[in-house]
């Protein structure tokens, strides 16, 4: 940030001291308003002043977040930060005379290690990697009937939301008028990426491009958009929602500022790094093969850090070529099932000169052994430099031999067995996903280690859960959507919970593990099943609770602005009225019955009007 950073946080803590006439370590929005504007203007024309419209907006954001009662100051610091940074990038922008190099450029110290990504087998027309839009886009695949449930049944009292809501497709609508384009991270044969800002709650995103020129092309494009909206993992990149127009197919995604695998380990590089990133890798596709799903084209340029912070979440990108191995297989017919994916990184099976050509998702687990062998090494097991041909890789993949290395040699010996055991050359002695994630290595050197609830988790987390299913369906289904789209800065307070529970790592919090962290809190050491039964019947989330209900439950608590609940307001609007009727909350709710949707609309037409309008919908999800 060309201000400095120091210095912002040295305007605002005497602006805010000289604001805080009653010393309550909170500003109401007048002298919140009044502050700001000092702070802006010590910066020596800097950044302009903002309109009058933008400080309310902000002093609600804030103020929710910090519990109704005014503006803290290390809020207030957060609002200064955000707008200093917003309006450089915009200057930046538009005095750049080329393209950003973009969030995937590897680090210098690991550049050159890997092959370039032109060693496609089948190109991938995935969200980070592109397409043009067709004259019709097509209907997407039906794959509600390859996915496999996580608990084996849905709960009567689970909440799940139209597709128009929770990921719309907008077709003819301006993606220009609802987002600001901000920066561009990349460009290439695949379009562009860029920054973008969303014109009512301010947060950033990142928008792609695409184009579909191909029938291959639209499939693929097509059953990534499915599966990215099925899929509901910590570090899967979620798709926020696609507009449709007649220059482009435009898809909106949370937005990751860290860069590549290879660019954050470069910055940070150590074991435990190493550990936390082959840890969430393995989770995330331990959860796609518990779906059904793999993805075929895991590599470093497809994992990104949602941050340049050291503790970073990871997210596993670029879903173009997976698919449901029960569906790849009928498309086989008996025959050799195809390739896909990136060469280098394929696993021997999918090479086999010989057999019947058939794989199954523990190709992933090998990219994840090859990734792992780099960061351990610095270099690529089977890829012996620029020049190499491609007969000379398939041969030495096909060995199913990992190579020595000194520094593999020279790592810690649970590390080097992990890799041994990631790329074991016969599948069916190759270690799953979800069994390597309980390997020593990972459990013990990792980060924030998951410790099935051995930190003791605040009683408010519980506390939230019972609150939260408590609450009618159309309440559960606002917070849903709204920890949906929470920014990553918001849900890692939360997600860490998460992960200290999920003991298995599967993605889910089963009631088994939800019992045992409950029982680490003070008041309930005692705690049995039974109890817990009563407390959160299984009716409410079904036998595990997902990572969306988990946030959505304990966002609650921290309460929302008006520009987030806006937005929220218009996805539920489906039929664009300004306001809420019976009959759109029937489209809404999708698996609710008439009984039940009638109840959660009386409940929030206070006026009984007829109609749910802004105001109400506000207080119903803040109550």
């Amino acid at each position: 940030m060309a201000s400095d950073v120091g210095a912002i946080a040295a305007l605002c803590k005497e602006s805010f001291d000289l604001e805080d006439k009653a010393k309550s370590g909170r500003l109401a929005q007048a002298p919140f308003k009044s502050a700001l504007r000092r702070v802006f203007a010590g910066l020596a024309g800097a950044v302009p002043q903002p309109d009058d419209a933008w400080f309310g907006k902000v002093f609600d954001s804030y103020a929710a977040r910090c519990g109704g009662n005014g503006v803290s100051l290390r809020a207030m610091e957060d609002a200064a930060k955000q707008f200093v940074a917003h309006h450089q990038r915009k200057v930046q922008a538009a005095t750049e005379q080329k393209p950003a190099k973009g969030i995937e450029s590897s680090g210098a110290a690991l550049s050159g290690l890997v092959p370039p990504p032109k060693q496609v087998v089948q190109n991938s027309a995935g969200i980070q990697g592109g397409y043009a839009i067709p004259n019709q886009v097509p209907f997407p695949p039906n794959v509600q009937g390859y996915v496999h449930e996580a608990s084996g049944r849905r709960a009567a009292g689970t909440v799940e939301l139209a597709s128009a809501v929770m990921c719309p497709m907008k077709q003819g609508a301006g993606v220009h008028e609802e987002y600001t384009f901000d920066q561009k991270l990349g460009e290439g044969s695949f379009g562009q990426v860029c920054v973008v800002t969303h014109k009512i709650t301010g947060q950033r995103r990142a928008c792609k491009r695409v184009s579909v020129q191909t029938e291959t092309d639209r499939r693929l494009v097509d059953t990534e958009i499915q599966l990215l909206k099925k899929l509901d993992h910590p570090h899967i990149m979620r798709l926020s929602e696609c507009f449709v127009e007649r220059q482009g197919l435009f898809l909106i995604s949370e937005l990751c500022e860290g860069g590549t695998l290879l660019a954050g380990f470069a910055r940070h590089g150590s074991e435990t790094a190493a550990a936390a990133a082959i840890r969430q890798i393995l989770g995330a596709t331990a959860y796609c093969h518990s779906r059904g799903v793999i993805h075929r084209d895991l590599k470093p340029d497809n994992v990104l850090y949602a941050t340049k912070a050291p503790d970073s979440p990871i997210k596993v990108i670029d879903f173009g070529l997976a698919d449901f191995l029960q569906r790849l297989r009928a498309a086989a017919g008996g025959k050799a099932m195809e390739r896909a994916g990136t060469l280098v990184f394929m696993a021997p099976e999918m090479l086999a000169s010989q057999g019947d050509g058939a794989y199954g998702e523990k190709v992933d687990v090998w990219a994840i052994g090859c990734i792992l062998y780099l960061l351990i090494t610095g270099q690529h097991p089977f890829y012996p430099g620029r020049g190499a041909s491609e007969p000379e890789i398939v041969a030495r993949i096909r060995q199913g031999q990992v190579p020595s290395h000194p520094n593999l040699l020279a790592a810690p010996a649970p590390a080097r067995d992990l890799t041994l055991q990631l790329m074991v050359a016969n599948p069916a002695r190759r270690v799953s996903a979800a069994d390597a994630l309980r390997h020593p290595w990972l459990q013990d050197n990792a980060e924030g280690a998951v410790t099935g609830g051995a930190k003791v988790l605040d009683k408010s987390v519980f506390d939230g859960l019972c609150k939260y299913q408590a609450s009618s369906k159309l309440k559960r289904a606002v917070l849903k959507l709204l920890a949906k789209e929470a920014d990553e800065e918001r849900v890692k307070t939360l997600r860490e919970q998460f992960r200290t529970l999920d003991v298995q790592q599967d993605g889910f919090l089963s009631r088994e593990e939800l019992l045992a962290g409950l029982r680490q809190c003070e008041g309930f050491r005692d705690m049995t099943s039974s109890d817990l039964f009563r407390i959160l019947p299984p009716d409410l989330f079904g036998e595990k609770i997902s990572f969306t209900d988990f946030t959505a439950a304990l966002l609650a608590r921290q309460g929302f602005g008006k520009a987030e609940l806006m937005a929220a307001f218009r996805r539920f609007d489906v039929r664009k009225e300004g306001k809420i009727s019976l009959a759109a909350l029937s489209e809404v709710l999708k698996n609710a019955g008439p009984a039940s949707k009638l109840e959660a609309f009386k409940e929030a037409d206070v006026g009984k009007d007829g109609a749910i309008d802004f105001d109400e919908f506000c207080a119903l999800i803040n109550a």
